[in-house]
């Protein structure tokens, strides 16, 4: 009998997280303006976690992080795509700059009647995130930044065109369709008041707490260096990792997020 214990002991130690993270974050959609948007929520415990990924990703490059916090750890998450990705619609004349996003996810979380939220995002969603913060302080607990564009360095500005040319060796058309869409996305955010964003950082009195993956190659390390310098209320982590470091790390940033004293 102890040795049948033994053994059932041992196979839920091993498979625990089987057992805990079966369950998937529910799948919503809600209509914001002209468009349905899909979002997945999930968790019961306050604040709300308002998750914003980048460009030309969806919803589910956060889920493992939005996964952990809405089973695991019971917070309210939200997680939706950002209009212009994932599944929502393309509309080519419509705008979709930095700030018309913010203001369509500020649309998103009143219609859900969300007074306050710690407001994560990753690359273009980090851009959204801080944008978000400076047009409504009010709504923002915590600004959590993860590898964030919209920052210029060493006279590099963001969202550089993928020049059309280097199309013509690719044979998949959605993946050509893709990249266009995407060039069109930057000339938009391109074309607003905030395209880059330093000199508005200092402005920023919201508690940050900024994530940087060591091995990012796509906005590397060093462009960190603005963001610690001109926010003032700031904690910085540099985890081992990527880009998308929300989904190397979740659990390591959820617990930093949860200890931080910039909160």
């Amino acid at each position: 009998m102890k040795k049948k214990l033994f053994i059932l002991l041992i196979f839920v130690m091993i498979f625990q997280d089987k057992f805990l993270f079966s369950n998937e974050l529910p799948l919503h959609t809600i209509k914001i303006k002209n468009y349905q948007i899909e979002y997945y929520y999930g968790g019961k415990k306050p604040p709300y976690f308002l998750l914003v990924h980048g460009l030309g990703v969806d919803k589910t490059s956060f889920y493992e992080l939005a996964h952990l916090l809405g089973l695991k750890y019971d917070y309210k998450v939200l997680l939706p795509d950002i209009p212009g990705q994932g599944n929502t619609e393309r509309i080519p004349e419509m705008d979709y700059s930095v700030e018309n996003m913010t203001d369509y996810l500020y649309e998103f979380i009143k219609k859900l009647k969300i007074s306050k939220a710690v407001v994560v995002g990753n690359s273009m969603g980090g851009h959204i995130a801080t944008v978000f913060t400076l047009k409504y302080p009010k709504v923002v607990q915590t600004l959590v930044l993860i590898n964030p564009s919209g920052i210029e360095f060493n006279n590099q500005k963001p969202y550089q065109f993928i020049p059309e040319e280097t199309f013509k060796d690719i044979k998949d058309p959605q993946i050509v369709e893709n990249l266009k869409w995407n060039n069109k996305i930057r000339k938009d955010i391109q074309n607003n008041q905030y395209y880059v964003l330093n000199p508005y950082l200092k402005n920023i009195k919201t508690p940050t707490i900024l994530f940087w993956g060591s091995e990012d190659n796509i906005i590397p390390y060093v462009y960190s260096s603005v963001w610690a310098t001109e926010i003032r209320n700031l904690c910085f982590y540099v985890l081992k990792g990527g880009h998308l470091l929300q989904k190397e790390q979740p659990e390591k940033i959820i617990e930093k997020i949860l200890h931080s004293k910039c909160k």
